[in-house]
């Protein structure tokens, strides 16, 4: 009896810890599904595929990493210079293919005073045999956009999942246009999925349209 009990113990822990880890390694709807975007654990899970992808700490040349204490650049003597990183999201299919799933793609971007380095972030969406679907596209910050001053601005993009993804691949491209050093600085990198509402047939935007423009009409007469 206690061999039977033992037995049904040792199931049930079994199928405990199965579960613990499908949860663990359930992608997470609402927050940023990419892994290490602020840089603070410098190159880990990205893979720099040219150049010398690098960070470097807040302070360096007097520059402020928008947050946390590093912060993504181009590296020295190349140009392009890329890291890529990619995400499994297959065990959302069925949200995904419900057309209910959209995603995020944000970060700051940023480079050096009145020099056009830059950095350029892609998301791109792959389907089960990695045949892109679509692709969202962050950046470039030119020098004008910064006013010629060394630093970042935010910048995001966002559209609903195209049926049928199965992963993101998302690559980061600093360009370096003088100097020696490509500086294409990124901060702050997030992916970020999110359920989103049904949208409206036409014919109920129109009837939407027809009631606030009497609306207004009637109070416009009142006044």
């Amino acid at each position: 009896m206690n061999s039977i009990r033992n037995k049904i113990v040792i199931s049930a822990i079994g199928i405990i810890l199965i579960l613990a880890g499908s949860l663990a390694n359930a992608t997470v709807i609402g927050s940023n599904i990419l892994m290490n975007g602020n840089a603070e654990n410098g190159m880990v899970s990205w893979t720099p595929t040219t150049g010398g992808f690098q960070t470097q700490n807040s302070g360096w040349y007097s520059i402020s990493a928008p947050e946390g204490s590093k912060f993504f650049t181009g590296g020295s003597s190349n140009t392009p210079s890329t890291a890529a990183q990619s995400i499994n999201i297959s065990d959302l299919s069925a949200l995904v293919d419900s057309g209910s799933l959209g995603v995020s793609l944000s970060a700051w971007l940023g480079g050096w005073a009145s020099q056009n380095d830059n950095m350029v972030i892609v998301a791109d969406l792959l389907d089960g045999t990695l045949s892109s679907l679509a692709t969202l596209i962050i950046g470039p910050v030119q020098a004008a956009d910064r006013s010629n001053l060394t630093g970042f601005l935010y910048r995001s993009n966002a559209l609903l999942l195209p049926t049928g993804t199965r992963s993101i691949e998302v690559t980061m491209t600093a360009t370096r246009t003088a100097g020696t050093y490509n500086d294409g600085y990124a901060d702050d990198v997030k992916l970020v999925l999110s359920e989103v509402a049904d949208v409206p047939e036409p014919a109920t935007v129109a009837l939407i349209g027809i009631g606030l423009a009497g609306l207004r009409f009637r109070k416009k007469r009142q006044t």
